[in-house]
């Protein structure tokens, strides 16, 4: 299954200058519990700004550079790669995690989408595709309250695509 994981604010906000443009620890840890022990696709960008193969799970790196190598993690050219490897392991869930391009791709082909919706407006130069809530049907949500561990409030939700 191809899913998109997210944290985006009240317009969409995902990130500035390759960084997360807030401090959320439970979201931090909600992320490592769905992502754990499955796959998770990339851009390059969203990789060096992580600066690490991200443990306990298989990393894909999608870029256009024939030339990048990065040990301990899957590098692939193609979305059509990541569409077939979705279709080869049908037991897996495959997470999506960024960035901006690489979720404008991917999202007409997901079936689910773990989104943190930050109770934020943040300066960023990178956005989350709009998508039509139409299409998906929530099937979990959490609220989360600002404290000295997250600098806001957010709601972590789970969307299962209509068939």
């Amino acid at each position: 299954m191809l899913s998109i994981i997210v944290a985006y604010d009240q317009n969409l906000g995902i990130g500035i200058k390759n960084t997360l443009p807030w401090k959320l620890s439970d979201d931090l840890k909600n992320f490592k519990q769905v992502t754990e022990h499955n796959y998770i696709v990339m851009g390059r960008k969203t990789y060096e700004s992580i600066g690490r193969p991200l443990p306990n799970r298989k990393n894909i790196i999608l870029t256009r550079n024939s030339s990048f190598k990065q040990e301990k993690c899957i590098i692939i050219d193609s979305i059509d790669k990541v569409l077939n490897l979705a279709k080869e392991k049908p037991h897996m869930e495959i997470f999506i995690i960024g960035g901006a391009e690489i979720y404008e791709l991917f999202l007409p082909h997901v079936h689910r989408l773990y989104i943190t919706k930050v109770n934020a407006k943040i300066k960023a130069d990178a956005f989350f595709p709009k998508w039509q809530e139409s299409e998906f049907k929530r099937i979990g949500q959490r609220h989360y309250a600002k404290d000295q561990n997250n600098e806001f409030d957010f709601d972590f939700e789970v969307w299962e695509k209509q068939v």
